[in-house]
């Protein structure tokens, strides 16, 4: 008797750690970094305990640009505007607009001088490990999945003085150097479309919500 109830405890016990475990590992994996704690204290802050992700806010510390080159076969936007200027021009004005959401939050503490000037880049692969924060339409990615109709690659610094492409080096562990959405370019079944577009395209995903939230 004494033997089954010593079995039971330590399973009982083993049941805790394991559910504990569980728990723990899934705080180290979402939206947290875990500091290098092997580096000097001055750069790790001497602590292994997960910090969460974060972006400075400083006027016009988060630089943003968009990549111009856009997914004809298939067709990845959709837009009222048919010529190549004016399609540009709202796709532009749409992710201003997402943008808009994300400064307009009550509250918070990223304001729309936080963002750099929204520039254009004509090069398909504006998505790179370099500091800046792009969107791309037609930039293929391995993690294009079946079903994946966008992500967001963030790159995070798990020590001060971390630096990326021609970014400042960081000064916070958590800090986000650079933070790049891709949408689906190359499945012939997604398309989006900008709000003025997708009225008379009601089988297409809205640009808008897609790029604000992905």
């Amino acid at each position: 008797m004494r033997n089954s109830i010593r079995q039971i405890a330590a399973s009982s016990v083993a049941l805790l750690y394991a559910l504990w475990s569980v728990a723990a590992a899934h705080g180290y994996s979402f939206n947290q970094i875990v500091p290098d704690v092997r580096q000097p204290v001055s750069a790790s802050g001497g602590s292994a305990c997960p910090v969460p992700s974060h972006q400075l806010t400083a006027p016009g510390s988060i630089p943003i640009r968009w990549s111009t080159v856009l997914g004809s076969n298939p067709t990845t936007i959709i837009t009222s505007s048919q010529t190549p200027a004016g399609q540009v021009n709202e796709i532009q004005q749409v992710i201003q607009q997402a943008l808009a959401v994300w400064t307009g939050v009550t509250a918070t503490s990223l304001t729309p001088s936080s963002l750099g000037a929204l520039s254009q880049y004509a090069s398909a692969d504006a998505c790179a490990s370099d500091g800046i924060n792009s969107i791309c339409f037609d930039q293929p990615d391995l993690a294009f999945t079946p079903g994946v109709l966008a992500f967001t690659r963030i790159i995070t610094a798990d020590a001060i003085g971390i630096q990326v492409g021609n970014s400042a080096p960081s000064t916070e562990v958590g800090q986000i150097l650079d933070a790049d959405i891709y949408l689906n370019p190359s499945d012939s079944t997604v398309t989006f479309a900008t709000p003025s577009a997708l009225s008379a395209n009601p089988n297409s995903y809205d640009m808008e919500s897609t790029c604000g939230g992905p």
